[in-house]
């Protein structure tokens, strides 16, 4: 049987065994010790935790830290009850009584308890929730408390204090912070429905934080076994795991790997080989063919997998499938993780002797590990082996006699490190003393944990509570300006109170601006828009305490405090640890906070065995990844190390995305039929309703209909009865851009369209930002004319009905609605619950758009005067608008409506990409301009144009000596244009409009090359990366049409661009027309110019020509301009 990753030699071993049984504690804690071992679990039970204050926020902070987590446990404990225990001791310190108003808002508290210690009621009632946890009042006032016994305080493992005020607040933190020996200080305020939390942590802060950073073991602050310690064991089962050391196995390894004949094995264990054995016998045979060197090149790597597969006997054999998924291992090089260098480079690592030697900072058992991992590094190249494994495809006794091998080969460097570790603790002085193990004053336990973990090690250094440091909120606001904003604005408030002895005046003219004053002197300059923001979330009234209700609530929900250090090197580590939460309503936390961990502890039972992918935030995943704008950029580069198929996650959801072309076409296409499903998009798609159409639609009968409605319209014959449409539309705006007239859309319509005012003279350039809103303008004006026939006209309400509701899909970005879907099913009067407001307005806008379009089509068709569209080319197949069924109306309706969604905005990024590439590769240009010329003929042959459109400084030849030709292209021209069709596809390959394409999602368990993929994981092809991949594409950041040409042309990137599968694009055959169609008009009749530094920019970086806004990548206003070529108002 195989074992997770989490568990240990010794504890697989005892999992066989038939010989002793798991105590009691072990069967009930059973999950909980394979996630954080029995250090981290004593850990649990012993904290002690002091509450200041029994607020409903404090409170319900307490349920997360008291409650059994019976979700937990994944085997029933003797009772038939799954728990987990929850903290050993909290005391609750508040000198207040209830009061109704605190009934109404804490739901820990009863009627029955107006008039009695709020301390006292809010413990009966948590303790009730598990009574293996010891709960106590104090119902002293806590500041004389803290004035006459501070070692009350100082007694405990950690100190929760919630909206105390600032002078009280600040006595306490200098307090804890004036020993490094006292317990960690997390300091909780919330105002309306902001709220954030922060930890004032020294780094000796002592024994355990969990919990409360986040109610998920993945995040502690691991001191058990030594006092004066910060080691952060990220949690076992992190995506990124120990090196097996592949690339350098050990003796013991290599002599067995190399000792089994794989071509006369029976086949039932040629079927049954862990992989790690198959890698290190392949590498070895690559090695001996390839002069002792590693696969290096993609195509080493593509080799290297492709000799695998032929090791296989049976087409089904699973653990050779793995073996290639997990190919990476064997060319990745072993050594030391860039973190852990960072630490050996630190102070109280490199003078770790001189600091024992006279008592100082540096003696701490945490620095005398380093220093003894250090030196055994320095000697190896590499950390210690893990006595551990992942689970991989093998049967019992292979897997076990693995297991049992790396167990002696780590139990051996083990020693050696002991060696090491015994001499570094020798030259401090200490000696032995009763209850030392091995190394004096370290005890054994301390060490193995300490080996187990040296890959997951960092350090966290905080500082004290109220200490300003302008620097490091300039570069929290760089990283999340809302949140931070927001983590400021409580800040200024409570400031403002303990100032003023109140809280703002509603509407008062004079407050708002000491608020602001406030701010600005937290951050060193003005507030902006982020911050006012901020300060305008904030309740106002005039009582001393700080209210729960609120006027809306903040958007993102998370920040981070940076906190730095300096190295010896002088040289400054950003180290953003310690998290301030910025959430909605503080009476939502708890629940936000309780259904995570549900969430996350469900996946990670589910989630299979994935893909590998890079180290994770032990909180919050790769949330910020994920929602990184070069998320295609930073996914290509991984490829290097973890190959095509890479896995992200946030919140329970794992993202896989992929590569490489080969895979995309593997899993999306061929394994159509269970990859072909959409993400739950709770707030767009079933709030606002886009479900419903055919782009969030899951795979059900409907959506095959959608797809049939659409494909009956939008076929290559079909097609080509718009084609009238598209060269009108392709006229149009060639004239707005020669500024020849022609009806236009204002800004006041929200199309971002500029201003022509007069008509463009041969050779008068306009700027970039002109023609790119104007092809926004043709496209919107395209696709309204497509798909209803209507003709836009100056201010017309139907651009602004679009607008608004795309729009409104923009705002209703609410991550906390994402995570938490039950959220939606709040009644709407319900605190914190804007998002369903946004959500109705954005259904309403919805159907607006979608209905009033869809009826004047009908309209139009019973008075004669419909023109030809995709509506009523379908109703007129259903018979006509009257006798057309209401099921066959509603399907044209919502396919309608999709296409503007969907092909507006890559059409314009297709045709805004070409103008900037045109502009950077005059060269190309020129060729494009030549052929059209000769192929269309020439009206006239310039001998000297005077429109100069091109920097001549690359020794490009001057496009002004091109003939104009003598009518512009025509569909019919295209299969007689092959250079401009070469133009256009490599203008797709550089810039996919859809870089990260569209999220697919499995609808059933697929199992791909050793990987197992559960429902609901996310799949993401990554097109970019796919187009410039250099095995496909050579010199992939070369605009290079030439590629396109001739019998052994690059693939074609059309095939990939409009994605895979069941979900490739339906308007497909449209979506091309009219970008072709476009840069074939503008080709005819303008000069492209690049401006200052744009040529040398798109060869030194080019990828930085385009912005990813989250759906699709759209080329940057750079400096170039179109300039109308002599003669060309003739063709328009």
């Amino acid at each position: 049987m195989a074992t997770t990753e989490a568990q240990t030699i010794e504890e697989s071993t005892t999992t066989v065994s038939t010989q002793g049984q798991p105590d009691g504690k072990t069967r009930r804690y059973d999950r909980q010790l394979r996630l954080w071992a029995t250090a981290g679990q004593n850990a649990l039970e012993s904290a002690r935790v002091l509450v200041i204050g029994s607020t409903a926020t404090s409170s319900s902070i307490m349920k997360n830290l008291v409650l059994p987590g019976d979700i937990i446990s994944e085997s029933p404990n003797p009772s038939g009850t799954d728990f987990h225990a929850g903290i050993g001791h909290f005391t609750i310190l508040d000198h207040q009584l209830v009061s109704p108003e605190d009934v109404g808002n804490n739901f820990f508290l009863e009627h029955s308890s107006i008039g009695k210690p709020r301390a006292e009621e809010a413990v009966r009632l948590l303790c009730e929730l598990n009574e293996s946890v010891e709960g106590k009042a104090n119902t002293l006032n806590f500041e004389e408390v803290l004035e006459k016994d501070p070692a009350y305080i100082t007694s405990f493992t950690l100190v929760i204090a919630h909206n105390l005020a600032d002078a009280p607040l600040q006595k306490l933190a200098s307090l804890l912070w004036s020993n490094a020996t006292h317990p960690p200080l997390v300091v909780v305020r919330t105002a309306g429905f902001s709220a954030d939390f922060s930890i004032q942590l020294h780094e000796h802060a002592g024994k355990l934080i969990s919990c409360i950073v986040a109610p998920t073991p993945q995040f502690m602050l691991y001191c058990s076994h030594w006092r004066p310690l910060i080691l952060l064991v990220v949690d076992s089962h992190s995506e990124t795991t120990p090196s097996l050391r592949i690339d350098k196995p050990f003796p013991e390894l290599l002599e067995y790997s190399l000792s089994l004949d794989f071509a006369t094995m029976d086949p039932t264990d040629h079927g049954h080989v862990p992989y790690v054995y198959i890698l290190v016998r392949a590498m070895h045979d690559w090695k001996a063919a390839h002069e002792g060197n590693s696969p290096s090149s993609y195509a080493d790597k593509q080799a290297f997998k492709a000799q695998l597969t032929a090791m296989k006997v049976k087409i089904d054999e699973e653990n050779f499938d793995e073996a290639v998924a997990q190919a990476y291992r064997a060319w990745t090089p072993t050594g030391v993780p860039g973190d852990i260098q960072t630490l050996f480079a630190d102070e109280k690592c490199t003078g770790y002797l001189n600091a024992a030697g006279n008592g100082g900072v540096g003696t701490s058992q945490f620095w005398a590990l380093l220093r003894a991992l250090h030196l055994f590094t320095a000697a190896r190249g590499y950390l210690p082996l893990a006595a551990s494994i992942p689970d991989m495809k093998a049967d019992t006794k292979q897997y076990i006699g693995l297991q049992t091998m790396y167990k002696r080969q780590a139990d051996a460097e083990r020693k050696e490190f002991v060696g090491l570790l015994r001499e570094v603790v020798a030259q401090t002085g200490q000696r032995h003393v009763e209850g030392d193990g091995e190394v004096p004053g370290i005890s054994d336990d301390a060490i193995i944990e300490f080996v187990k973990n040296a890959h997951g090690l960092k350090v966290l250094r905080g500082q004290e509570w109220g200490v300003s440091r302008p620097d490091a909120i300039a570069q929290a606001l760089s990283i999340a300006p809302s949140a931070t904003a927001t983590h400021l604005a409580l800040s200024s408030l409570f400031a403002f109170q303990a100032t003023h002895g109140r809280l703002p005046a509603p509407g008062s003219n004079e407050d708002l601006p000491l608020l602001e004053e406030v701010f600005n002197s937290l951050v060193g300059t003005d507030a902006g828009e982020e911050g006012k923001a901020a300060l305008g979330e904030l309740p106002t009234g005039t009582e001393g305490a700080i209210p729960i209700p609120a006027r809306r609530p903040v958007s993102p929900p998370v920040a981070q405090h940076v906190y730095k250090h300096k190295c010896a090197e002088k040289v400054e580590f950003v180290f953003p640890m310690v998290p301030v939460l910025s959430i909605y309503p503080p009476l939502l936390l708890v629940a936000g906070l309780c259904a995570l961990v549900v969430r996350v502890i469900a996946w990670r039972i589910r989630r299979g065995r994935l893909p590998p992918g890079p180290p994770a935030h032990p909180i919050w995943g790769h949330s910020e990844l994920l929602k990184s704008p070069r998320l295609h950029l930073i996914a290509a580069e991984w490829t290097k190390s973890f190959g095509g198929l890479i896995t992200l996650h946030f919140m329970g959801t794992n993202t896989v995305i992929i590569n490489s072309a080969a895979e995309a076409i593997e899993l999306l296409d061929k394994g159509a039929a269970t990859t072909s499903g959409r993400p739950r998009e709770v707030m767009m798609g079933e709030v606002m309703g886009y479900n419903t159409s055919v782009g969030l639609h899951q795979p059900d009968e409907r959506f095959r209909k959608l797809r049939r409605v659409m494909a009956s319209a939008l076929h290559a014959t079909a097609v080509r009865s718009y084609q009238p449409i598209e060269v009108e539309n392709i006229k149009y705006m060639l004239r707005r851009m020669a500024g020849l007239g022609g009806s236009m859309l204002t800004s006041n319509d929200k199309v971002g369209a500029a201003s022509v005012s007069q008509a463009m003279s041969v050779g008068h350039p306009v700027s970039s930002a002109q023609p790119m809103s104007l092809v926004r303008e043709a496209a919107t004006r395209f696709i309204l004319s497509v798909a209803y026939g209507h003709e836009v006209k100056p201010h017309d309400p139907f651009i602004g009905l679009i607008h608004a509701a795309m729009m409104k899909i923009r705002e209703g970005k609410y991550p906390i609605v994402e995570a938490l879907p039950w959220l939606v099913n709040l009644p709407r009067w319900f605190p914190g619950t804007r998002f369903l407001q946004v959500g109705a307005e954005g259904h309403a806008l919805r159907n607006a758009y979608a209905g009033r379009l869809f009826e004047q089509v009908q309209a139009e068709m019973r008075s004669g005067t419909a023109r030809h569209s995709f509506v009523s080319n379908l109703l007129t197949i259903k018979g006509g608008p009257d006798r057309a069924t209401a099921h066959d109306q509603d399907l044209i309706k919502w396919t309608a409506a999709a296409l503007f969604v969907g092909g507006s905005d890559t059409t314009v990024a297709a045709i805004n990409t070409f103008l900037l590439m045109m502009a950077a590769n005059p060269e190309a240009q020129r060729l494009a301009q030549e052929e059209i010329a000769n192929v269309l003929g020439a009206k006239y042959h310039p001998s000297q144009d005077q429109t100069s459109p091109v920097n001549d400084a690359e020794g490009v030849r001057d496009t002004s000596t091109i003939p104009l030709p003598a009518r512009l292209p025509e569909f019919g021209d295209r299969p007689q244009l092959p250079y401009l069709e070469a133009v256009f596809k490599e203008v797709m390959r550089f810039n996919p409009g859809l870089s990260m394409g569209l999220p697919h999602a499995v609808t059933q368990e697929e199992n791909y090359r050793g990987y197992t993929l559960p429902v609901g994981t996310i799949i993401r092809a990554n097109i970019w990366a796919i187009l410039h991949d250099p095995a496909l594409y050579p010199s992939p950041h070369t605009f290079e049409p030439k590629r396109h040409i001739g019998p052994h042309a690059d693939p074609n990137p059309l095939r990939y661009v409009f994605g895979f599968g069941r979900r490739i694009c339906p308007g497909v055959h449209l979506a091309t027309d009219q970008p072709w169609l476009a840069m074939a008009g503008i080709l005819s009749t303008f000069n492209v110019a690049a401006g200052k530094g744009l040529i040398e920019e798109s060869k030194l970086r080019p990828w930085d020509m385009f912005e990813f806004n989250g759906m699709t990548s759209q080329p940057k206003t750079l400096p170039f301009s179109l300039v109308l070529r002599q003669g060309a108002e003739d063709l328009l």
